[in-house]
């Protein structure tokens, strides 16, 4: 069977892999990286996000403590990022007391909401419902079993892992309910 595209294996290394692809090799293979020194091979990983230059906002009971099915949340700690730097002072989170009918439970999405331009969303909980409806609303959904705020938006700002999030039953009755909504 025929190779479409040249290709070329066995003995590639950094020193002769151009000389390959100025031939016209398309396709090399090679074990060399698995082989090199540790200095010549580096991996970088970093999040798909910054943390900084976003809006965060974490879903709370009396802005003291991260709450749990965040759907029917009504107080919020909003942490504007645009001009927070690195190795300063976080600013303090601006206090959202939503309305009844501004849960997002409820929002009829037919007007502004006082979280619109959050990019991370962070609960202890939430429904299936709640994360597609967030998405929709341009921000992901990030549960943690972490339950200080303070805490929370630190390791969020330092790349850190949050704690997993505890089992909460009503996240599972949320689950079923969401099969039914509109979100």
């Amino acid at each position: 069977m025929a190779c479409a595209e040249p290709s070329a294996a066995g003995g590639i290394n950094s020193a002769n892999a151009e000389a390959y692809a100025r031939a016209g090799a398309d396709i090399l293979v090679t074990s060399a990286p698995y082989f090199a020194p540790p200095r010549d091979v580096a991996v970088t990983i970093t999040a798909a996000w910054s943390a900084y230059a976003m809006k965060i906002a974490i879903a709370t009971k009396e802005f003291t403590e991260v709450s749990g099915h965040a759907g029917q949340t009504r107080q919020w700690l909003v942490y504007d990022l645009s001009l927070h730097r690195a190795g300063r002072l976080l600013p303090a989170p601006r206090r959202v007391d939503l309305l009844k009918d501004q849960v997002l439970h409820v929002f009829e999405d037919d007007g502004p909401h006082p979280l619109d331009g959050v990019d991370l969303v962070v609960c202890a909980s939430a429904g299936d419902g709640f994360v597609r409806h967030m998405k929709k609303r341009g921000a992901e959904v990030l549960t943690t079993g972490e339950a200080d705020p303070a805490v929370a938006i630190t390791r969020i700002l330092a790349g850190e892992a949050l704690a997993d999030p505890r089992f909460d039953i009503t996240t599972s009755l949320c689950k079923l309910r969401d099969l039914f909504s509109k979100h």
